[in-house]
């Protein structure tokens, strides 16, 4: 139990290669506990040693079928492996096992995504979000999974609480703005594509979207040539000469005469 305690408090320092010895000192004492199969299993998935991870993990469940946890991270494993269906197989049944894992419904949902099966991916991130209700990651999956769905002002409310949560999520400042447009926001949109570049200044996709958006709106709200010109200027020197920065550089020039 002593060596359980310790590697599993390793695994949640994000400590793997201790964790496995010390999960493995465990097992040389109770070889046949499916939980301390399966966490052994993790740790050695989190250091990408795969074929070791699915004995493990594969063991484990021999033990205890339903263990939820195990067919999530073997699920983990299999997508690392490019064997997706066998993934989506083991994410069912860690779901099936115990509907309240909020992990297995994330795992589910994205890989659904992946595959462009948005109607499929939604409920399970339904439940993610049921779950967490604070969490930027589960609000974020299910917002972009709401875009791809054409319910934008719905995908927008979702990406904005993330931002409420955790206001550097990178992933959700590139969503939020995008959301906000495809709902009719405009101005709501260039208020967060500003968040968004002021979080993440080195990303050029941010930098250039604003830059174009303040020099080429047609709406005297959103136009500001000069803020325009100052971000184009910035991405230019920032960045290797290429036909997009170019372009926008030459709209801000050309939007200040």
């Amino acid at each position: 139990e002593f060596h359980n305690t310790l590697g599993t408090s390793y695994l949640e320092l994000g400590r793997p290669a201790d964790a496995q010895r010390a999960l493995e000192a465990s097992l040389r004492i109770t070889p046949d506990n499916p939980r301390r199969l399966w966490r052994l299993g993790e740790a050695l998935n989190q250091q990408d040693k795969l074929p070791e991870a699915v004995a493990h993990l594969e063991a484990s469940l021999a033990i205890a079928p339903d263990l939820a946890v195990a067919h999530a991270t073997l699920g983990d494993v299999m997508g690392k492996q490019g064997r997706e269906g066998q993934a989506l197989v083991h994410y069912q049944a860690a779901v099936d096992a115990d509907p309240q894992l909020a992990r297995a419904h994330a795992r589910l949902g994205v890989a659904y995504a992946k595959q462009g099966q948005f109607a499929k991916a939604e409920p399970h991130l339904q439940q993610y979000v049921a779950i967490e209700p604070t969490s930027p990651h589960a609000l974020t999956n299910l917002g972009n999974v709401l875009f791809q769905l054409r319910r934008a002002a719905e995908a927008a409310e979702l990406l904005g609480r993330a931002l409420q949560y955790d206001p550097d999520y990178s992933a959700a400042h590139v969503s939020y703005f995008q959301a906000l447009l495809a709902a009719g926001k405009q101005k709501e949109a260039v208020a967060a594509l500003h968040a968004a570049h002021a979080a993440m200044p080195s990303v050029a996709p941010l930098a250039h979207r604003l830059a174009w958006m303040l020099a080429t709106s047609a709406n005297d709200d959103i136009r500001n040539p000069a803020e325009a010109l100052q971000v184009a200027e910035r991405l230019s020197a920032n960045a290797p000469p290429n036909a997009d920065n170019l372009g926008v550089l030459a709209a801000a020039q050309a939007a200040n005469g």
